[in-house]
Formats: C-alpha cells, structure tokens, sequence
C-alpha cells in the first residue's frame, strides 16, 4: 500500500467491539490524511466501529441514519451510541 502513497493499518477485531477498539480505530483514523477505507468480511464490523467512533460527535439519530444510507442496520447500537463516549 505504501509504495502506492496509501496508509494502512490492521485493527483485529471478533466479536462485538470493546471501546478499546473503537479507541485504536479513533487513533487510526486521525493518522489518516485524506479519504479512509475500513474493511472487514461483510462490512458490518467496519461499519459499527465507525459508529461507535462518532459518539459524542453526531447524534446517535444522524449516526443511525449515516449506516442505514451505507446499508447497514445499527439499530442495536442505538443504546451505547446514545451514551457518552469514553474518555480517552
């Protein structure tokens, strides 16, 4: 990737994702300098760890409604997205 002027950066994340992977993701992302892929099997980890790094940024509402335009259901994030996000 690099030797194409992309950054990468590999996040492993199984199972449901913990708020310190939401952390390592918020971290990747502002090393990031221009557009941002995150990629997973299905997309649906991608798309919750996105999610999850927006609270406290958007509204759960417009967050819900971002994944849902993208084609994704994040309707059982509604809860967690709705809380305070974690201090660092």
């Amino acid at each position: 990737a690099r030797s194409h002027g992309l950054d990468s950066a590999y996040i492993p994340i199984s199972g449901e994702i913990a708020d310190k992977d939401v952390a390592v993701f918020v971290k990747a992302l502002s090393n990031v300098r221009g557009p941002t892929l995150a990629f997973c099997r299905t997309g649906n980890r991608s798309a919750r760890a996105w999610a999850l790094s927006q609270r406290g940024k958007r509204s759960a509402k417009r967050i819900l409604a971002a994944a849902a335009s993208a084609g994704y259901d994040l309707g059982s994030l509604e809860e967690r997205l709705d809380q305070a996000a974690p201090s660092k």
